[in-house]
């Protein structure tokens, strides 16, 4: 991966995705006006469903760019010696099943789709439940120190 300028804003650019879409998506259930999230300064917007929805779609947009930019990255790199970790592994194919059950559940807001309550409530239980264990695993292997690649 270069290590320039560039891919550092990309980084940064990543985790304020990753924060935001984390917040956002607790306060789909809807949280932060039953705690008074909402009531701080600043965070009114957090305590409307479709505001919050909103730049929940746009974090898992960016979320989803920024994931397309370091598969395409990778895919074009010249060093083959370095690989993706086992942890870069775990973390990918959680974070691949958030963006797709999340693009899934999109679509299903449009108009002219029609799911069955059992297909909406598997495809919002998955989204969250790998969101979770994506978080849950990000965090176990931020915490040991466990690079998305190695140099082999």
């Amino acid at each position: 991966m270069p290590n320039d300028r560039f891919d550092i804003y990309v980084r940064w650019a990543y985790r304020l995705a990753i924060a935001v879409s984390l917040f956002t998506g607790i306060g789909n259930m809807p949280m932060w006006g039953r705690f008074f999230v909402a009531d701080i300064p600043g965070f009114g917007w957090s305590g409307n469903f479709f505001i919050n929805m909103y730049v929940h779609y746009l974090s898992g947009a960016l979320l989803l760019t920024i994931s397309s930019y370091y598969i395409f990255l990778y895919s074009q790199r010249s060093d083959k010696r370095i690989k993706i970790s086992a942890p870069g592994v775990v973390r990918g194919a959680l974070l691949g099943l958030v963006l797709i059950s999340g693009l899934l559940s999109a679509i299903k807001n449009l108009a002219f789709v029609d799911l069955p309550l059992t297909g909406l409530m598997a495809l919002v239980f998955l989204h969250l439940g790998s969101a979770m264990a994506f978080i849950f695993f990000a965090l176990v292997f931020w915490l040991r120190k466990k690079p998305w690649m190695i140099t082999s």
